[in-house]
């Protein structure tokens, strides 16, 4: 009978588990094995071989995060024009004011994961922060679905546009999804908004003016910035929602949820749920110099 028979005939309980724990570890060392006194120290060795390759690696959790937090945290410049309207290609924000409390809140992707590049993955969901900075978890692309219309023409009330998020972060598009059991209660009337990859029916838009009785004079007129809008999905018809009466915990702190529904008052009016801003400066004068004065001979 060898060694390793007479050690395996006096192994306690104690023994073979601790063996079977090593084994898992991939320590082959027999003393090892047995639990003698190296063992600890094999195992804290092992395990700081194993925590510096996540770390030459950047693949502990407080680099994931700090990687998540450069990555949605980024600063971004907003588009600014001379004409002040909302041309195909700006970079703005979608704002939302609370005039109760004198809050402003802004449409935000919160992704679930980051990948090395710096994309947004799946799922990526649709909030409104209370974060002022201008960063590229809040700050969007507006394009218009048409080919046949110069880029420099500002886009209009009723024209199909899509809200895309920015290079850099995977140009995933806003999406109002269908209605159903895992997102939301199939009678309450609101859909779910989330960011995804691919250009689909349900991720086109429109434009309309806040006031119903005003919307067939406006329609084809230019849309000015940081003016009340009702921004409405084409394929169900429901609008862009702030629900006023939901918080998320996030890791980018409290925030609220972003639907599709139609809010509206006894008369059928647009509440303040559904009226955003498309947030952008404009050129001043003083910005961009006054009239050239030439002398005279």
């Amino acid at each position: 009978m060898n060694r390793a028979d007479m050690q395996s005939l006096y192994q306690t309980r104690r023994d073979r588990k601790q063996k079977f724990a090593n084994q898992h570890h991939h320590y082959s060392d027999f003393g090892v094995l047995l639990h003698y006194w190296f063992d600890e120290r094999a195992r804290a060795e092992a395990e700081t071989e194993v925590l510096l390759y996540k770390l030459s690696r950047n693949e502990l959790g407080f680099q994931k995060l700090d990687r998540y937090l450069t990555a949605v945290s980024r600063p971004i410049e907003l588009t600014r024009n001379l004409d002040g309207f909302l041309h195909h290609g700006d970079i703005v924000r979608l704002k939302w004011i609370d005039k109760s409390e004198g809050r402003h809140y802004f449409l935000a992707a919160l992704p679930f994961t980051i990948d090395d590049a710096g994309n947004f993955g799946e799922p990526c969901l649709a909030t409104a922060t209370e974060d002022s900075r201008i960063m590229s978890r809040s700050a969007f692309h507006v394009f218009r679905n048409r080919n046949d219309v110069a880029n420099h023409i500002p886009i209009t009330y009723g024209e199909c546009i899509m809200i895309c998020t920015l290079e850099g972060t995977g140009h995933k598009m806003l999406e109002c999804q269908s209605t159903s059991l895992s997102s939301c209660a199939r009678k309450s009337g609101h859909q779910e908004v989330k960011w995804v990859k691919e250009l689909t029916g349900r991720s086109l838009w429109k434009v309309v003016h806040r006031e119903k009785s005003e919307r067939r004079k406006t329609e084809g007129k230019y849309i000015p910035n940081n003016n009340n809008v009702v921004i409405t999905h084409l394929a169900s018809g429901q609008n862009l929602a702030f629900e006023k009466g939901t918080v998320m915990n996030t890791v980018m702190g409290k925030e609220k949820e972003v639907a599709g529904h139609i809010y509206q008052d006894r008369f059928r009016r647009e509440e303040d749920e559904n009226v955003w801003q498309f947030e952008a400066p404009s050129l001043k004068p003083e910005d961009y110099g006054g009239p050239i004065s030439l002398p005279r001979c």
